[in-house]
Protein backbone atom coordinates (compact mmCIF):
# COMPACT_ATOMS: atom_id res chain seq x y z
CA UNK A 1 0.00 0.00 0.00
CA UNK A 2 2.17 3.37 -1.56
CA UNK A 3 -0.07 5.74 1.14
CA UNK A 4 -1.59 3.73 3.78
CA UNK A 5 -3.01 6.98 5.49
CA UNK A 6 -4.31 9.12 2.50
CA UNK A 7 -7.97 8.88 1.21
CA UNK A 8 -6.29 7.25 -1.85
CA UNK A 9 -3.41 5.11 -2.85
CA UNK A 10 -1.87 2.90 -5.37
CA UNK A 11 -1.27 -0.52 -4.54
CA UNK A 12 1.82 -2.76 -5.86
CA UNK A 13 2.98 -5.97 -5.74
CA UNK A 14 -0.52 -8.26 -5.81
CA UNK A 15 -0.57 -11.69 -6.38
CA UNK A 16 -3.05 -13.96 -8.09
CA UNK A 17 -5.98 -14.17 -5.83
CA UNK A 18 -9.00 -12.09 -3.81
CA UNK A 19 -7.52 -9.08 -1.41
CA UNK A 20 -9.73 -7.34 0.54
CA UNK A 21 -8.61 -4.05 2.20
CA UNK A 22 -10.44 -1.58 4.17
CA UNK A 23 -10.66 2.05 4.74
CA UNK A 24 -10.95 3.11 8.23
CA UNK A 25 -11.65 7.03 9.04
CA UNK A 26 -11.72 8.69 12.33
CA UNK A 27 -12.89 12.76 12.75
CA UNK A 28 -11.50 15.33 15.48
CA UNK A 29 -13.84 13.83 18.44
CA UNK A 30 -12.61 10.23 18.24
CA UNK A 31 -15.25 8.64 16.20
CA UNK A 32 -14.46 6.18 13.37
CA UNK A 33 -15.90 4.27 10.58
CA UNK A 34 -14.62 1.86 8.21
CA UNK A 35 -15.47 0.08 5.14
CA UNK A 36 -14.30 -3.11 2.58
CA UNK A 37 -13.33 -3.27 -0.76
CA UNK A 38 -12.55 -7.02 -2.57
CA UNK A 39 -9.81 -7.13 -4.89
CA UNK A 40 -9.35 -10.11 -7.31
CA UNK A 41 -6.41 -10.47 -9.38
CA UNK A 42 -5.95 -12.66 -12.24
CA UNK A 43 -3.13 -14.53 -13.19
CA UNK A 44 -2.96 -13.84 -16.70
CA UNK A 45 -0.22 -16.30 -18.03
CA UNK A 46 0.31 -17.02 -21.66
CA UNK A 47 2.68 -18.60 -23.87
CA UNK A 48 3.97 -17.04 -27.42
CA UNK A 49 5.08 -19.08 -30.86
CA UNK A 50 7.19 -17.14 -33.15
CA UNK A 51 6.43 -19.76 -35.96
CA UNK A 52 8.53 -22.29 -37.21
CA UNK A 53 11.80 -22.16 -38.30
CA UNK A 54 12.80 -21.80 -42.00
CA UNK A 55 15.20 -22.01 -44.52
CA UNK A 56 15.25 -19.03 -47.93
CA UNK A 57 17.80 -19.78 -50.94
CA UNK A 58 17.94 -15.83 -51.93
CA UNK A 59 18.28 -17.18 -55.82
CA UNK A 60 14.30 -17.86 -55.81
CA UNK A 61 13.05 -15.25 -53.40
CA UNK A 62 14.22 -12.38 -51.25
CA UNK A 63 12.30 -11.90 -48.27
CA UNK A 64 10.78 -14.41 -45.77
CA UNK A 65 7.11 -13.76 -43.96
CA UNK A 66 7.10 -14.51 -40.02
CA UNK A 67 3.89 -15.25 -38.58
CA UNK A 68 3.64 -15.43 -34.65
CA UNK A 69 0.49 -16.51 -32.31
CA UNK A 70 -0.37 -16.37 -28.88
CA UNK A 71 -2.06 -18.98 -26.70
CA UNK A 72 -4.82 -18.76 -25.48
CA UNK A 73 -6.05 -16.71 -28.13
CA UNK A 74 -8.37 -15.32 -26.03
CA UNK A 75 -5.83 -13.02 -24.36
CA UNK A 76 -5.83 -9.77 -24.62
CA UNK A 77 -2.07 -7.90 -26.44
CA UNK A 78 -0.70 -4.44 -25.80
CA UNK A 79 2.36 -4.15 -28.12
CA UNK A 80 4.07 -7.07 -30.11
CA UNK A 81 7.24 -6.03 -31.44
CA UNK A 82 9.89 -8.14 -33.73
CA UNK A 83 13.53 -7.65 -33.55
CA UNK A 84 16.75 -9.62 -35.15
CA UNK A 85 18.55 -11.28 -31.46
CA UNK A 86 21.54 -12.06 -33.88
CA UNK A 87 22.53 -12.50 -38.06
CA UNK A 88 25.40 -11.21 -40.06
CA UNK A 89 23.65 -7.97 -41.42
CA UNK A 90 20.69 -5.71 -40.28
CA UNK A 91 18.04 -6.62 -42.27
CA UNK A 92 14.45 -4.31 -42.69
CA UNK A 93 11.36 -5.78 -40.40
CA UNK A 94 8.58 -3.81 -42.41
CA UNK A 95 6.13 -4.50 -39.46
CA UNK A 96 7.99 -4.40 -35.88
CA UNK A 97 4.43 -4.18 -34.22
CA UNK A 98 2.51 -6.96 -35.71
CA UNK A 99 2.34 -10.30 -35.15
CA UNK A 100 2.87 -11.08 -38.60
CA UNK A 101 5.85 -9.13 -40.88
CA UNK A 102 7.67 -9.68 -43.98
CA UNK A 103 11.36 -9.36 -43.24
CA UNK A 104 13.77 -8.15 -46.06
CA UNK A 105 17.33 -7.21 -46.77
CA UNK A 106 18.76 -10.73 -46.16
CA UNK A 107 21.86 -12.33 -46.46
CA UNK A 108 23.90 -15.17 -46.45
CA UNK A 109 23.80 -16.81 -43.03
CA UNK A 110 21.67 -17.57 -39.75
CA UNK A 111 18.65 -15.50 -38.36
CA UNK A 112 17.81 -15.50 -35.07
CA UNK A 113 13.96 -13.07 -34.81
CA UNK A 114 12.23 -12.87 -31.26
CA UNK A 115 8.47 -11.63 -30.73
CA UNK A 116 7.88 -10.07 -27.77
CA UNK A 117 4.41 -9.85 -26.72
CA UNK A 118 2.92 -7.90 -23.97
CA UNK A 119 -0.37 -8.47 -22.26
CA UNK A 120 -3.03 -5.92 -20.70
CA UNK A 121 -1.59 -6.89 -17.29
CA UNK A 122 1.93 -5.65 -18.46
CA UNK A 123 3.70 -9.14 -18.86
CA UNK A 124 5.68 -10.04 -21.39
CA UNK A 125 6.43 -13.27 -23.06
CA UNK A 126 8.80 -13.69 -25.84
CA UNK A 127 9.33 -16.88 -28.73
CA UNK A 128 12.15 -17.36 -31.02
CA UNK A 129 12.52 -18.11 -35.02
CA UNK A 130 15.66 -19.24 -36.77
CA UNK A 131 16.04 -18.48 -40.07
CA UNK A 132 18.53 -19.71 -42.50
CA UNK A 133 19.72 -17.98 -45.82
CA UNK A 134 21.76 -19.61 -48.26
CA UNK A 135 22.86 -17.55 -51.72
CA UNK A 136 23.73 -14.39 -51.80
CA UNK A 137 27.24 -12.32 -51.69
CA UNK A 138 27.58 -13.31 -47.96
CA UNK A 139 30.99 -15.48 -46.80
CA UNK A 140 32.53 -14.54 -49.78
CA UNK A 141 30.69 -15.29 -52.60
CA UNK A 142 28.32 -18.45 -53.04
CA UNK A 143 25.89 -20.55 -51.00
CA UNK A 144 27.06 -21.45 -47.66
CA UNK A 145 25.80 -24.50 -45.70
CA UNK A 146 23.35 -24.40 -43.58
CA UNK A 147 24.21 -23.73 -39.60
CA UNK A 148 22.92 -27.45 -38.20
CA UNK A 149 20.96 -26.61 -34.85
CA UNK A 150 21.77 -28.27 -31.41
CA UNK A 151 19.81 -31.47 -30.35
CA UNK A 152 18.92 -30.98 -26.87
CA UNK A 153 16.68 -33.92 -24.41
CA UNK A 154 15.47 -33.93 -21.17
CA UNK A 155 15.60 -37.42 -18.86
CA UNK A 156 12.14 -38.07 -17.95
CA UNK A 157 10.99 -36.59 -14.32
CA UNK A 158 9.31 -38.92 -11.96
CA UNK A 159 5.71 -37.56 -10.58
CA UNK A 160 6.08 -36.61 -6.61
CA UNK A 161 3.28 -36.13 -3.77
CA UNK A 162 3.53 -33.68 -1.15
CA UNK A 163 5.32 -33.80 1.42
CA UNK A 164 8.09 -34.24 -1.20
CA UNK A 165 8.61 -30.14 -2.77
CA UNK A 166 11.74 -30.68 -4.81
CA UNK A 167 13.41 -32.35 -7.92
CA UNK A 168 16.31 -32.04 -10.16
CA UNK A 169 16.06 -32.16 -13.79
CA UNK A 170 18.63 -33.24 -16.29
CA UNK A 171 19.01 -32.42 -20.31
CA UNK A 172 21.72 -33.10 -22.36
CA UNK A 173 23.11 -30.18 -24.68
CA UNK A 174 25.30 -31.39 -28.36
CA UNK A 175 26.06 -29.42 -30.95
CA UNK A 176 27.04 -31.58 -34.62
CA UNK A 177 28.94 -28.97 -36.19
CA UNK A 178 30.59 -26.56 -33.51
CA UNK A 179 29.72 -26.16 -29.98
CA UNK A 180 27.38 -25.20 -27.74
CA UNK A 181 27.57 -21.49 -26.66
CA UNK A 182 24.63 -21.56 -23.65
CA UNK A 183 21.88 -23.23 -21.65
CA UNK A 184 19.00 -21.58 -20.22
CA UNK A 185 15.89 -23.58 -18.50
CA UNK A 186 12.42 -21.54 -17.92
CA UNK A 187 9.28 -22.42 -16.81
CA UNK A 188 6.50 -22.33 -18.66
CA UNK A 189 3.70 -23.99 -16.69
CA UNK A 190 2.08 -24.30 -13.38
CA UNK A 191 2.24 -22.69 -9.68
CA UNK A 192 5.85 -20.82 -9.40
CA UNK A 193 8.74 -22.67 -8.22
CA UNK A 194 12.05 -21.94 -7.26
CA UNK A 195 14.90 -22.71 -10.05
CA UNK A 196 18.77 -23.04 -8.96
CA UNK A 197 21.03 -23.77 -12.08
CA UNK A 198 19.27 -22.28 -14.60
CA UNK A 199 22.35 -21.99 -16.90
CA UNK A 200 23.36 -24.96 -16.44
CA UNK A 201 22.49 -28.59 -17.40
CA UNK A 202 20.78 -29.80 -14.13
CA UNK A 203 18.04 -28.16 -12.58
CA UNK A 204 16.95 -28.12 -9.39
CA UNK A 205 13.50 -27.49 -8.39
CA UNK A 206 11.87 -26.19 -5.03
CA UNK A 207 9.42 -24.84 -3.32
CA UNK A 208 6.32 -27.23 -5.09
CA UNK A 209 4.34 -26.74 -2.71
CA UNK A 210 0.73 -26.31 -4.60
CA UNK A 211 -0.65 -29.68 -5.83
CA UNK A 212 -0.82 -29.48 -9.91
CA UNK A 213 1.48 -29.91 -13.19
CA UNK A 214 4.54 -27.87 -13.72
CA UNK A 215 6.43 -27.68 -17.13
CA UNK A 216 10.10 -26.39 -17.99
CA UNK A 217 11.70 -25.87 -21.09
CA UNK A 218 15.33 -26.82 -21.80
CA UNK A 219 16.86 -24.37 -24.53
CA UNK A 220 21.16 -24.72 -26.05
CA UNK A 221 22.65 -22.17 -28.25
CA UNK A 222 24.95 -23.08 -30.36
CA UNK A 223 28.49 -21.24 -31.82
CA UNK A 224 26.18 -19.68 -34.51
CA UNK A 225 23.16 -18.19 -32.68
CA UNK A 226 21.13 -21.27 -33.38
CA UNK A 227 18.58 -22.79 -30.60
CA UNK A 228 17.11 -25.53 -30.01
CA UNK A 229 14.27 -26.07 -27.07
CA UNK A 230 12.24 -29.34 -25.64
CA UNK A 231 9.75 -29.25 -22.71
CA UNK A 232 9.00 -31.30 -19.88
CA UNK A 233 6.57 -31.68 -17.23
CA UNK A 234 5.56 -34.06 -14.12
CA UNK A 235 2.43 -33.69 -11.59
CA UNK A 236 2.72 -32.72 -7.87
CA UNK A 237 0.07 -34.90 -5.84
CA UNK A 238 -1.46 -33.82 -2.99
CA UNK A 239 -0.09 -35.43 -0.02
CA UNK A 240 -3.91 -37.03 0.62
CA UNK A 241 -5.68 -37.68 -2.41
CA UNK A 242 -8.50 -39.14 -1.05
CA UNK A 243 -12.21 -37.54 0.15
CA UNK A 244 -14.08 -35.66 -2.27
CA UNK A 245 -14.56 -32.15 -3.72
CA UNK A 246 -11.21 -30.35 -3.45
CA UNK A 247 -10.83 -26.84 -3.45
CA UNK A 248 -10.27 -26.02 -7.25
CA UNK A 249 -7.64 -23.49 -7.35
CA UNK A 250 -6.06 -24.80 -10.30
CA UNK A 251 -5.73 -28.08 -8.76
CA UNK A 252 -5.32 -31.17 -11.84
CA UNK A 253 -8.43 -33.29 -12.43
CA UNK A 254 -8.47 -36.14 -9.81
CA UNK A 255 -6.25 -39.13 -11.40
CA UNK A 256 -6.59 -42.77 -10.86
CA UNK A 257 -3.59 -45.16 -11.95
CA UNK A 258 -3.27 -45.90 -15.73
CA UNK A 259 -5.46 -49.40 -16.52
CA UNK A 260 -3.37 -49.82 -19.86
CA UNK A 261 0.83 -49.43 -19.78
CA UNK A 262 0.49 -48.23 -23.26
CA UNK A 263 -1.71 -46.45 -25.90
CA UNK A 264 -1.02 -46.30 -29.63
CA UNK A 265 -2.03 -42.34 -31.06
CA UNK A 266 -5.07 -42.50 -33.81
CA UNK A 267 -5.21 -39.03 -34.70
CA UNK A 268 -2.59 -37.54 -37.19
CA UNK A 269 -1.20 -35.14 -34.72
CA UNK A 270 -2.18 -34.98 -31.61
CA UNK A 271 -0.94 -31.82 -29.39
CA UNK A 272 0.47 -32.67 -25.87
CA UNK A 273 -0.34 -30.15 -23.00
CA UNK A 274 0.97 -29.33 -19.79
CA UNK A 275 -2.18 -29.84 -18.26
CA UNK A 276 -5.24 -31.61 -18.49
CA UNK A 277 -7.34 -29.05 -20.16
CA UNK A 278 -7.41 -27.70 -24.13
CA UNK A 279 -6.29 -24.12 -22.60
CA UNK A 280 -3.60 -25.29 -20.90
CA UNK A 281 -0.19 -24.54 -22.90
CA UNK A 282 0.83 -27.16 -25.77
CA UNK A 283 4.54 -28.54 -25.01
CA UNK A 284 4.60 -30.59 -28.13
CA UNK A 285 3.30 -33.16 -30.55
CA UNK A 286 2.56 -37.04 -31.53
CA UNK A 287 2.13 -38.69 -34.45
CA UNK A 288 -0.54 -41.23 -35.73
CA UNK A 289 0.87 -44.62 -34.71
CA UNK A 290 3.29 -43.39 -31.88
CA UNK A 291 3.10 -45.39 -28.98
CA UNK A 292 3.83 -43.76 -25.58
CA UNK A 293 3.93 -45.05 -22.14
CA UNK A 294 0.64 -44.15 -19.90
CA UNK A 295 1.29 -42.44 -16.17
CA UNK A 296 -2.69 -42.05 -14.55
CA UNK A 297 -5.72 -41.57 -16.07
CA UNK A 298 -8.07 -38.48 -15.07
CA UNK A 299 -10.63 -39.35 -13.27
CA UNK A 300 -13.55 -37.94 -15.79
CA UNK A 301 -11.36 -40.80 -18.35
CA UNK A 302 -11.32 -37.40 -20.80
CA UNK A 303 -7.16 -36.90 -20.34
CA UNK A 304 -4.02 -39.57 -20.10
CA UNK A 305 -1.04 -38.59 -18.71
CA UNK A 306 1.91 -39.79 -20.76
CA UNK A 307 5.76 -40.20 -21.19
CA UNK A 308 7.15 -40.78 -24.85
CA UNK A 309 10.17 -42.54 -25.51
CA UNK A 310 11.81 -39.26 -25.94
CA UNK A 311 10.91 -38.04 -22.83
CA UNK A 312 8.46 -36.15 -23.79
CA UNK A 313 5.88 -35.85 -21.13
CA UNK A 314 2.49 -34.23 -20.81
CA UNK A 315 -1.30 -34.72 -21.26
CA UNK A 316 -3.59 -36.31 -24.08
CA UNK A 317 -7.22 -36.36 -24.61
CA UNK A 318 -7.72 -40.15 -24.39
CA UNK A 319 -10.66 -40.05 -27.42
CA UNK A 320 -7.39 -39.99 -29.44
CA UNK A 321 -5.73 -43.30 -28.17
CA UNK A 322 -5.92 -47.01 -27.90
CA UNK A 323 -5.04 -49.22 -25.13
CA UNK A 324 -2.28 -51.34 -26.36
CA UNK A 325 -2.49 -54.68 -25.11
CA UNK A 326 0.82 -56.10 -23.78
CA UNK A 327 -0.67 -59.71 -24.12
CA UNK A 328 -1.80 -61.82 -26.77
CA UNK A 329 -4.23 -64.66 -26.43
CA UNK A 330 -2.89 -66.42 -29.26
CA UNK A 331 0.65 -67.57 -29.98
CA UNK A 332 1.76 -67.33 -33.67
CA UNK A 333 4.33 -69.61 -32.71
CA UNK A 334 3.86 -73.18 -30.58
CA UNK A 335 7.79 -74.09 -29.89
CA UNK A 336 7.37 -76.15 -26.80
CA UNK A 337 10.63 -74.62 -25.35
CA UNK A 338 11.50 -72.65 -22.60
CA UNK A 339 14.07 -69.78 -21.69
CA UNK A 340 15.83 -68.60 -18.68
CA UNK A 341 17.20 -65.04 -18.47
CA UNK A 342 21.19 -65.09 -18.10
CA UNK A 343 21.23 -61.05 -17.70
CA UNK A 344 20.78 -59.80 -13.77
CA UNK A 345 17.72 -57.41 -15.06
CA UNK A 346 16.16 -58.05 -18.49
CA UNK A 347 13.70 -55.72 -20.51
CA UNK A 348 10.72 -57.16 -21.49
CA UNK A 349 9.23 -54.95 -24.40
CA UNK A 350 5.64 -54.55 -25.90
CA UNK A 351 7.24 -54.68 -29.72
CA UNK A 352 10.62 -55.90 -30.84
CA UNK A 353 12.69 -53.01 -30.21
CA UNK A 354 14.47 -51.17 -28.03
CA UNK A 355 12.75 -48.11 -28.93
CA UNK A 356 9.57 -50.33 -27.52
CA UNK A 357 8.22 -49.67 -24.27
CA UNK A 358 9.11 -51.67 -21.32
CA UNK A 359 6.62 -53.90 -19.92
CA UNK A 360 8.59 -56.16 -17.19
CA UNK A 361 11.80 -55.94 -15.99
CA UNK A 362 12.71 -59.67 -15.53
CA UNK A 363 15.34 -60.82 -13.16
CA UNK A 364 18.25 -63.44 -13.88
CA UNK A 365 16.74 -66.75 -13.64
CA UNK A 366 13.36 -66.22 -14.73
CA UNK A 367 11.71 -68.88 -16.35
CA UNK A 368 9.92 -68.12 -19.90
CA UNK A 369 7.71 -69.73 -22.55
CA UNK A 370 9.36 -69.20 -26.16
CA UNK A 371 6.31 -68.27 -28.29
CA UNK A 372 8.38 -67.38 -31.51
CA UNK A 373 12.05 -67.72 -31.31
CA UNK A 374 12.77 -65.88 -34.91
CA UNK A 375 9.73 -62.96 -34.04
CA UNK A 376 12.36 -60.10 -35.43
CA UNK A 377 16.05 -60.29 -35.55
CA UNK A 378 17.62 -60.37 -32.62
CA UNK A 379 14.22 -61.01 -30.74
CA UNK A 380 11.86 -63.71 -28.81
CA UNK A 381 8.63 -63.79 -28.15
CA UNK A 382 8.50 -65.18 -24.88
CA UNK A 383 5.26 -65.65 -22.46
CA UNK A 384 5.70 -65.54 -18.62
CA UNK A 385 4.35 -68.12 -16.00
CA UNK A 386 1.77 -65.52 -14.93
CA UNK A 387 0.45 -65.18 -18.71
CA UNK A 388 2.69 -61.61 -20.35
CA UNK A 389 3.86 -61.91 -23.92
CA UNK A 390 6.44 -59.61 -24.86
CA UNK A 391 9.76 -59.57 -26.48
CA UNK A 392 13.24 -60.03 -25.42
CA UNK A 393 16.78 -59.83 -27.00
CA UNK A 394 17.84 -63.48 -27.67
CA UNK A 395 21.80 -62.36 -26.73
CA UNK A 396 20.64 -62.05 -22.68
CA UNK A 397 18.58 -65.71 -22.77
CA UNK A 398 19.19 -69.60 -22.92
CA UNK A 399 16.65 -71.59 -24.40
CA UNK A 400 15.88 -75.33 -24.17
CA UNK A 401 13.88 -77.21 -26.22
CA UNK A 402 12.40 -78.93 -22.83
CA UNK A 403 9.08 -78.41 -22.08
CA UNK A 404 9.63 -76.73 -18.23
CA UNK A 405 5.42 -75.74 -18.19
CA UNK A 406 2.62 -76.02 -20.08
CA UNK A 407 1.76 -73.73 -23.09
CA UNK A 408 -1.40 -71.90 -22.51
CA UNK A 409 -2.92 -71.36 -26.23
CA UNK A 410 -6.17 -70.03 -26.23
CA UNK A 411 -7.83 -67.35 -23.28
CA UNK A 412 -8.83 -70.13 -21.17
CA UNK A 413 -9.99 -68.19 -17.69
CA UNK A 414 -8.90 -69.92 -14.56
CA UNK A 415 -12.20 -69.49 -12.12
CA UNK A 416 -10.88 -69.65 -8.79
CA UNK A 417 -13.92 -71.66 -6.45
CA UNK A 418 -15.22 -70.66 -3.05
CA UNK A 419 -13.83 -67.30 -3.18
CA UNK A 420 -10.55 -68.97 -1.91
CA UNK A 421 -8.13 -65.61 -2.72
CA UNK A 422 -8.77 -62.45 -1.38
CA UNK A 423 -6.91 -59.42 -2.67
CA UNK A 424 -6.31 -56.10 -1.20
CA UNK A 425 -6.32 -52.71 -3.34
CA UNK A 426 -2.81 -50.81 -3.60
CA UNK A 427 -3.67 -47.97 -5.45
CA UNK A 428 -4.92 -44.93 -3.79
CA UNK A 429 -8.35 -45.12 -5.97
CA UNK A 430 -8.76 -47.71 -8.79
CA UNK A 431 -11.96 -47.89 -11.49
CA UNK A 432 -13.65 -51.31 -11.09
CA UNK A 433 -14.59 -51.66 -14.64
CA UNK A 434 -17.73 -53.87 -16.57
CA UNK A 435 -15.05 -55.72 -18.92
CA UNK A 436 -10.84 -56.64 -18.87
CA UNK A 437 -10.41 -53.12 -21.04
CA UNK A 438 -9.65 -49.23 -20.49
CA UNK A 439 -12.93 -49.02 -23.08
CA UNK A 440 -15.30 -50.80 -20.62
CA UNK A 441 -17.95 -48.46 -18.62
CA UNK A 442 -16.66 -47.75 -15.36
CA UNK A 443 -18.84 -49.28 -12.57
CA UNK A 444 -17.69 -48.24 -9.12
CA UNK A 445 -14.27 -47.51 -7.26
CA UNK A 446 -12.06 -49.09 -5.04
CA UNK A 447 -10.17 -47.33 -2.12
CA UNK A 448 -6.39 -48.09 -0.84
CA UNK A 449 -6.81 -51.11 1.44
CA UNK A 450 -9.79 -52.41 0.40
CA UNK A 451 -10.71 -56.45 -0.16
CA UNK A 452 -12.18 -58.02 -2.24
CA UNK A 453 -12.50 -61.61 -3.82
CA UNK A 454 -11.46 -62.99 -6.63
CA UNK A 455 -13.88 -64.61 -8.87
CA UNK A 456 -11.80 -65.12 -12.08
CA UNK A 457 -7.99 -64.88 -13.54
CA UNK A 458 -7.63 -64.82 -17.05
CA UNK A 459 -3.95 -66.08 -18.01
CA UNK A 460 -2.91 -63.97 -20.79
CA UNK A 461 -4.20 -61.21 -19.30
CA UNK A 462 -3.48 -57.50 -16.74
CA UNK A 463 -7.18 -57.92 -15.56
CA UNK A 464 -9.01 -60.06 -13.05
CA UNK A 465 -12.28 -60.56 -12.39
CA UNK A 466 -13.32 -60.06 -8.51
CA UNK A 467 -16.27 -59.29 -5.75
CA UNK A 468 -16.51 -56.18 -3.99
CA UNK A 469 -17.67 -55.78 -0.50
CA UNK A 470 -20.81 -54.89 -1.38
CA UNK A 471 -21.46 -57.76 -4.02
CA UNK A 472 -20.44 -55.63 -6.69
CA UNK A 473 -18.82 -57.63 -9.90
CA UNK A 474 -16.29 -56.53 -12.31
CA UNK A 475 -12.89 -56.08 -13.25
CA UNK A 476 -9.19 -54.42 -11.81
CA UNK A 477 -5.93 -54.17 -13.11
CA UNK A 478 -3.98 -56.79 -11.50
CA UNK A 479 -1.26 -54.34 -11.09
CA UNK A 480 -3.15 -52.66 -8.23
CA UNK A 481 -3.75 -55.46 -6.07
CA UNK A 482 -1.89 -57.89 -3.82
CA UNK A 483 -2.92 -61.60 -2.84
CA UNK A 484 -3.43 -61.93 1.31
Amino acid sequence: IVSPTAASTNIISLTAGTSTFRLTVTDNQGASGYDDVVVTTNNATFTVNAGVDQSIDLAQQSSITLSGSVNPSTTTIATAIWQKISGPSTPTIQSPNSTQTVVSNLASGVYVFRLTLTSNYSINVYDDVQVTVVGGSGGGGGSVTPNVPPVVTIYPVSNITLPTNAVSISGIAADSDGTIASVKWSQTAGPTATLNGVYTTTLSVSGLSTPGVYAFSFSATDDKSATSTVQTSFTVFAANTSGGGGTGGGNPPPALPPSVNSVTIIANRLNVRAAASIRSAVVGTLSKGDVVEVVLETDDHLWLQIKSSTGLSGFVSEQYTQPVSSTNPTPTVQTGATATVTAIKLNMRLAPSTSSPVIRILDKGTLLIVLDPAAGGYWVRVQTLDGVIGFVHKDYIVMSATTQTPIVTSPVVTTVNSFTSIVSITAQRLNLRSGPSIQTGVIGTLGYGDTANVVAVPPLSDWIQIQTSTGLVGYVNRKYVKVL
